[in-house]
């Protein structure tokens, strides 16, 4: 099973998807009707949780993100991870020196918490935030997974006041934290209201849904 880019510079490129009866990808037109608003994503770090195939963090490396980080748990969705980014290299090897993607084996939760909240990871990944500071979360768990969403909303939500806290004025970070989910199964947007979530946008496909949420 594959699914293709469906914008910028590698649009049109394969990507392996596993085949797994659990896996589930998101929608393409769900996908579309996020980037048809979102085409271009320069100067943005892009971190998608829980991202399977990366398929969803790969568009957004494909439309300028500057550096995206592809977290996920699962062995074999890595071994697809890390066979679509080798096929990326060989074509676009150049960009992707220069506009990173990493790879990241660990569970959400504990990567947001040992990761976003010291000064290691900023170095390691050369990210600084008074430069690089628009930020996306992507977060797309399992839909049932209440309260993964609910723990890692107030991680995203703590990691924002704290970087802006110790920031000016002039660099506070603008951070976006997209959500998937699904009306009948997962956490719904009235909830995501409920815990102070700005609804930016709203993109329904069936009862499946990604909220575009501002902090």
């Amino acid at each position: 099973m594959s699914i293709k880019i469906l914008g910028g510079i590698a649009k049109g490129f394969a990507l392996k998807t596993p085949n797994e009866i659990s896996f589930r990808p998101t929608s393409v037109m769900l996908k579309r009707k996020v980037f048809d608003c979102y085409q271009k994503l320069g100067g943005f770090i892009f971190i998608d949780l829980c991202s399977g195939s990366g398929a969803v963090g790969i568009e957004a490396w494909s439309r300028g993100a500057e550096k995206v980080f592809l977290i996920e748990e699962n062995i074999s969705n890595l071994i697809i991870i890390n066979d679509n980014l080798n096929k990326l290299k060989k074509i676009y090897t150049d960009e992707i020196e220069c506009r990173n993607i990493f790879v990241i084996k660990d569970k959400v939760e504990r990567w947001l918490k040992n990761n976003l909240f010291n000064n290691k990871f900023l170095v390691n990944f050369k990210i600084d935030f008074k430069i690089n500071n628009k930020i996306i979360f992507y977060f797309d768990p399992p839909y049932q997974q209440i309260p993964l969403y609910l723990k890692v909303i107030e991680i995203i939500k703590d990691f924002y006041s704290n970087s802006n806290s110790n920031s000016n004025s002039n660099s506070k970070s603008d951070i976006e934290f997209w959500i998937e989910s699904d009306k009948k199964n997962g956490i719904v947007p009235e909830k995501l209201q409920e815990l102070n979530l700005n609804i930016k946008k709203l993109f329904f496909q069936g009862s499946k849904f990604i909220a575009i949420n501002t902090l």
